[in-house]
């Protein structure tokens, strides 16, 4: 609180994520902005990518291990990190070819 030159008290000029983090009120039109940059730089991204072996492997290989899919081998929460469902990546043979090539790189055929 005293690094935002906030009181203790000041409990009202903050709020608290999901995380356990912390931001001040007055920074969520800047948070808010740099979020829907970067969904917007990902959306981009992975229209680039025509074939799947691309950004879109990397992106399904980086959250396939950051969620521990070579122990649990389930895809939901990947998924849900992504902000896609079952759904939309089967739909696109891009994103469903770049999720099959990464988890065959945890053994899955």
């Amino acid at each position: 609180m005293a690094e935002w030159g906030l009181e203790p008290t000041d409990t009202d000029k903050i709020i608290r994520t999901g995380a356990g983090a912390f931001y001040r009120k007055e920074d969520v039109p800047r948070l808010t902005e740099i979020r829907q940059r970067h969904e917007q730089e990902l959306k981009d991204a992975i229209a680039a990518d025509t074939t799947g072996d691309g950004f879109i492997f990397q992106m399904f290989y980086r959250e396939l291990a950051d969620h521990e899919f070579g122990f649990t081998m389930e895809y939901d929460e990947t998924l849900a990190a992504l902000g896609l469902t079952w759904e939309q990546v089967q739909a696109d043979q891009r994103l469903s070819h770049g999720l099959k090539k990464a988890a065959h790189m945890f053994g899955v055929e």
